[in-house]
C-alpha cells in the first residue's frame, strides 16, 4: 500500500476522547525504527509521515506471521509502482533491493523478528496475538523500516451474535467498496449493538457478506458460502476453499443461500483475518427485514464441521506462515 502526504492526520483536530484513547494505546504498543526502539507515536501519525509503502500483518501463536511471503511480495510490488511514479530515484542498489522480494525479504524478516521480540520483552504477560504495521521508507542512499506492534484484539467470548440486514443500494453490483459504501457501512455498524458483525442480504433475501467478513452456513451437513461477483473473496475464505478441497470437507460456494431457510441451518460462522473462524450462536434480523417463520431471533447449535474447518485453517496458516522468531 502506498502512502502520500494527503493522508496527514492533524491530531490537534481530533476530539478529546480520541486523543485520550491514543495515549492509552501508547502504554501497550512498541515502535521500532531500523530494529531500535523509537519514541512512541500514534500509528496514524507514523503512516501519515511516511513517504513509502506499508503493510499490516498478524501472528499465529505469537510467532508465525500469517501470509509472510505475500506481504514481502506486496511490499516489493508497491515499491516498484511508487518508484516509477517518482522523479527522484535512489541508487541502483537500493532500487534493486526495494523491487526484489528475494533481496527485500531478509530486511522484512529481521524487522518483524525484532518487533515481536521487543513486544514480548516489554509485555511478557500479554497472551494476545500480535499485529505488526511495517512501514518501508527510503532516500537516495538509505532504506528505513519502522514497525508498530500492538496486541490483536481478542476474539469475543461465546455466545457470539450477528445481525442480518438489507444491503445498502451503494453496494449492489460492486466488486470494490468505495467511499459511499464506507459511509453506508457505518450506518449498518451503528445498528450492530453488542453483536460482532452485520451480515447483508440482497433484495431477494439471499446472503451476501458481512461488513468486514465472509459468512458461511452449515445445512444438510454441508458448508455453504455465498459466491457472487460483488462479494469480496477474503483471505480466510480462499484458504477454506483450498483446504476443504484437499481434505474432502463438504464445502460449496453458491450464489443461492436464502435467509428464508435459516430455520434449517445447523450452524453458521464468519471469517476474516482478525477473527479467523468465528462460530455464530445467535442471529438477529434487523427491522429492515421481515420476520422468518414469525421469528426475528434464532439460536444456532454447534456443529463439528465448524471445529474441523477452524483447525484446518489454523494448521494451514502455521504451514503457510513464517516463524520469524526461529528462521
Amino acid at each position: 500500500l502506498m502512502l502520500t502526504r494527503a493522508s496527514t492526520v492533524q491530531l490537534a483536530w481530533q476530539p478529546l476522547f480520541a486523543r485520550i484513547r491514543l495515549r492509552t494505546m501508547a502504554s501497550h504498543a512498541v515502535v521500532l525504527r531500523d530494529n531500535i526502539e523509537a519514541a512512541w507515536k500514534p500509528k496514524e501519525e507514523l503512516l501519515a509521515a511516511s513517504n513509502g509503502v506499508y503493510t499490516t500483518a498478524r501472528t499465529i501463536d505469537k510467532s508465525f506471521v500469517m501470509e509472510f511471503e505475500a506481504h514481502v511480495v506486496r511490499l516489493a510490488d508497491s515499491c516498484t509502482t511508487l518508484l516509477q511514479a517518482r522523479d527522484a530515484h535512489p541508487t541502483s542498489g537500493i532500487a534493486a533491493t526495494l523491487q526484489s522480494p528475494t533481496l527485500l525479504r531478509p530486511q522484512i524478516l529481521s524487522a518483524m523478528r525484532a518487533a515481536l521480540q521487543e513486544f514480548s520483552r516489554k509485555f511478557p504477560e500479554d497472551s494476545h496475538e500480535r499485529r505488526i504495521t511495517l512501514l518501508l521508507d527510503w532516500t537516495t542512499d538509505h532504506t528505513s523500516i519502522t514497525t508498530y506492534t500492538e496486541p490483536l484484539p481478542p476474539l469475543p467470548v461465546p455466545p457470539v451474535a450477528i445481525k442480518i440486514g438489507r444491503c445498502p443500494a451503494s453496494r449492489h453490483g460492486k466488486v470494490a467498496k468505495d467511499a459511499q459504501w464506507t459511509r453506508d457501512r457505518k450506518d449498518l455498524e451503528q445498528q450492530m449493538g453488542s453483536a460482532n458483525e452485520v451480515v447483508m442480504v440482497d433484495d431477494e433475501g439471499l446472503l451476501l457478506e458481512g461488513t468486514s467478513s465472509n459468512v458461511y452456513v452449515v445445512t444438510n451437513n454441508q458448508v455453504l458460502s455465498p459466491d457472487r461477483e460483488d462479494i469480496l473473496e477474503g483471505t480466510i475464505r480462499k484458504i477454506i476453499a483450498r483446504v476443504a478441497r484437499e481434505r474432502g470437507v463438504p464445502f460449496t460456494l453458491t450464489p443461492h443461500i436464502p435467509l428464508s431457510g435459516i430455520g434449517q441451518w445447523q450452524a453458521a460462522f464468519i471469517t476474516s483475518t482478525s477473527r479467523l473462524v468465528l462460530p455464530v450462536c445467535r442471529v438477529e434480523l434487523l427491522p429492515s427485514l421481515p420476520a422468518v417463520d414469525g421469528k426475528s431471533v434464532f439460536e444456532l447449535p454447534h456443529h463439528p464441521l465448524v471445529d474441523q474447518i477452524s483447525a484446518l485453517v489454523r494448521e494451514d496458516l502455521r504451514t503457510g506462515g513464517v516463524d520469524v522468531l526461529l528462521e
